[in-house]
């Protein structure tokens, strides 16, 4: 507006401003009122006339502060009609204003109509997000129909009100306050109903972190929480409803840092008190509460950005501007991902199929997995019957039950990393290379196995050390012990294998792990028919990994046998998809045995450097991983999760945790952990599966 309606005098003069205005559009009011305290504007006067001075008093150099707006007021009317078009309305105001001096003649008051397309994309997006709300809460009500109330896990009814708060709080409440509310009661209503909602919403999170450290439910595990809450929603409500925008921006950042220093706190108790507990043991309540600690740490940092970076113009006394709430569309997008994640990880485990999970993921010794029958009945774990592939290429129709469980059995790991470090010795008066070292007979003795044979290829420097008892066949493959191992080693690219394509036509292999098996496989292929009936377990560390795979691999696929085991310590991975989801198919009783942050084990990554991308040239793992970490209090992780490998197992870049001394004094700390644990009845404890 123009204000410089003053006696002309020479000079640069200040006018201060006071106003109270009203606005009706189409005759309904649409604040009761609303005044700026103190507006101050320069007029630079001639001897016949004033013009307005496009600076401030401030700064009279500063020629873009002076002619900001004199009023601005919010109409969101319109943004409601996500598909109509643009209608007409009828704007009147009533501003009373006063001067500190005396004006000539009323001035002259510009209306400007700024219109934003983008507060119609974020109403449609906020439809959206109501839509997505009100199905995801009659799934979760109908998947937990049969469970009562009382008898439902209570991380499970935390999360039924998070997705109640997320359903009410989807879309403003304005929409639905309009029609018995006046436009500012219902937009004031909406802002406190807004807040509510996200305070309830992270309450609710933060009693399901606190639940991993004490299943209590007296009155004061929820009060000083919910005193907590009324207090930042009493702090938030009186900073909006009685201070100016960028007060209220400067409490919603302050209670946003609050919200982030109780959640850590929180979560670093519960992380104390879960290292006193055996990792296998509590291996849910531990992947429940890293899962809900990251969420929390996520959500509280989304929730300091809006706050950081809301727009707290115009600057006016008792409202906000929408463009100021327009940042609580960044909450609503994290707490809805965080509710899909609570939701997908904390969905019921089918009962009959639990035990059948919990048989893959436990330790068992040899008293209690030695024969399958014994195992089966513990934990009702189903025989398993051939499947297409086996059948394809079995020469016979009938697969016989062999004693040997598809279970991590610790004194088979043990017996096997013994035999793995025996192949890194030649037998003494009878050594291929003269630097060998001898072989400890007495040890091999104590284990009660004789020494059947010795596989050796001099051009390569391949070697592998058979054994026996009576009712078992060993095969061992010595890891990189050379420079001619490490040229094997170092020949990453993929290779076509001659004795596996008409099988497998896509299969693809590490080039110099199988020119090296090829060396010494008609050596191991002689004494199949004399030691088929046996149970064949085969091992290897590092090298002798890779190979102990791809002999697995070709003795069940070529010989039809299921009687199988192979257990590996430090291997790198040998092929590619196809010959990963073959061998998984032909040898399923196949454990990798993975020291944290062992560097071997994360490569080879892809056979063309940089072409990561194309999936045909990839490597892949095979068989069930084994993580021996310090993190989990030394306890075995059979089959580590995406959060155990996120929150638990290091990088790998550490070539020192690749020693076979390395490998042992992990194992000795797996040993000494597991049998102190006593493994929890099979019974949910907490909703997240260790799947």
């Amino acid at each position: 507006g123009d204000f410089c309606r003053i006696q002309p005098t020479p000079g640069r003069h200040a006018v201060s401003i006071k106003y109270k205005a009203h606005a009706r559009v189409d005759g309904n009011l649409l604040f009761d009122h609303f005044y700026y305290a103190d507006l101050t504007v320069l007029c630079q006067c001639s001897a016949t006339s004033c013009q307005l001075y496009e600076g401030s008093a401030e700064d009279p150099a500063s020629p873009d502060i002076g002619l900001y707006s004199f009023l601005s007021i919010p109409w969101y009317q319109d943004a409601f009609q996500v598909i109509a078009h643009d209608v007409n309305h009828t704007v009147n105001f009533k501003v009373d204003i006063t001067t500190n001096t005396t004006l000539l003649s009323a001035p002259d008051l510009l209306i400007v109509a700024h219109h934003a397309h983008l507060e119609r994309i974020i109403e449609i997006i906020k439809w959206i997000f109501l839509l997505c709300d009100i199905i995801a809460l009659g799934y979760w009500s109908y998947i937990n129909r049969h469970r009562r109330w009382v008898r439902m896990l209570p991380e499970r009814r935390l999360l039924y009100i998070s997705l109640i708060c997320n359903a009410l709080g989807s879309s403003p409440m304005i929409h639905f306050t309009q029609a018995f509310l006046s436009t500012t009661w219902s937009y004031f209503f909406a802002q406190a109903w807004a807040a509510a909602l996200s305070g309830a919403w992270l309450l609710s999170l933060l009693i399901a972190i606190d639940l991993q450290r004490q299943r209590t439910f007296r009155c004061s595990f929820f009060a000083w929480k919910c005193l907590l809450l009324v207090f930042a929603l009493v702090m938030r409500s009186i900073s909006f409803y009685t201070m100016p925008a960028n007060i209220t921006s400067l409490i919603d950042l302050f209670l946003a840092a609050m919200a982030m220093v109780i959640f850590r706190a929180v979560m670093m108790s519960v992380r104390n008190h879960m290292r006193l507990k055996a990792y296998a043991a509590s291996r849910p309540e531990q992947l429940t509460a890293r899962v809900l600690y990251f969420i929390a740490i996520l959500v509280t940092y989304v929730y300091i950005f809006a706050a950081l970076f809301a727009d707290p113009v115009p600057e006016v006394k008792v409202y906000m501007a929408n463009s100021r709430v327009v940042t609580n569309l960044p909450i609503q997008i994290i707490s809805r991902a965080a509710s899909l994640v609570l939701f997908l990880i904390f969905l019921p485990v089918n009962n009959k199929k639990m035990p059948q999970l919990l048989a893959t993921t436990m330790v068992f010794t040899r008293e209690n997995s030695l024969f399958s029958n014994t195992v089966q009945k513990s934990v009702r774990m189903p025989k398993k019957k051939p499947n297409k592939l086996q059948r394809l290429f079995s020469s016979h129709n009938s697969f016989r039950e062999t004693q040997t469980p598809s279970i991590f059995c610790l004194e088979t790991a043990c017996q096997l990393y013994n035999l793995s470090c025996h192949a890194y010795y030649g037998i003494p008066n009878n050594k291929n290379e003269p630097t060998d070292v001898d072989m400890d007979l007495a040890a091999v003795e104590r284990d009660g196995l004789v020494i059947v044979k010795e596989l050796y290829d001099k051009d390569t420097d391949t070697h592998a050390m058979v054994f026996k008892d009576d009712k078992r066949f060993f095969v061992a493959f010595r890891g990189t012990n050379s420079r001619r191992n490490a040229i094997t080693d170092i020949d990453y690219n993929f290779c076509k294998p001659d004795i596996f394509v008409d099988k497998f036509p896509d299969l693809r292999l590490h080039t110099g792990f199988y020119c090296a098996y090829m060396r010494i496989r008609d050596q191991l292929l002689e004494m199949v028919d004399e030691y088929k009936e046996l149970a064949w377990y085969i091992t290897g560390h590092s090298l002798g990994g890779a190979l102990a795979t791809l002999a697995a691999f070709d003795l069940a696929t070529t010989f039809a046998m299921d009687n199988i085991i192979m257990y590996n310590y430090g291997s790198p991975r040998v092929g590619n998809h196809v010959f990963s989801s073959a061998y998984n198919v032909f040898v399923p009783r196949t454990f990798r045995v993975v020291n944290d942050a062992d560097v071997v084990v994360g490569g080879p990554k892809r056979a063309i450097f940089g072409m990561y991308c194309v999936s045909s040239l990839r490597y892949k793992h095979v068989g069930t991983p084994v993580l021996l970490s310090d993190r989990a209090s030394g306890t075995f992780l059979i089959d580590p999760n995406i959060v155990e490998m996120a929150f638990i197992a290091k990088l790998r870049s550490n070539g020192f945790s690749h020693l076979l001394s390395a490998y042992r004094l992990k194992l000795a700390k797996g040993i000494k952990a597991t049998l102190a644990d006593t493994h929890s009845a099979m019974t949910e404890t907490t909703p997240l599966s260790v799947a």
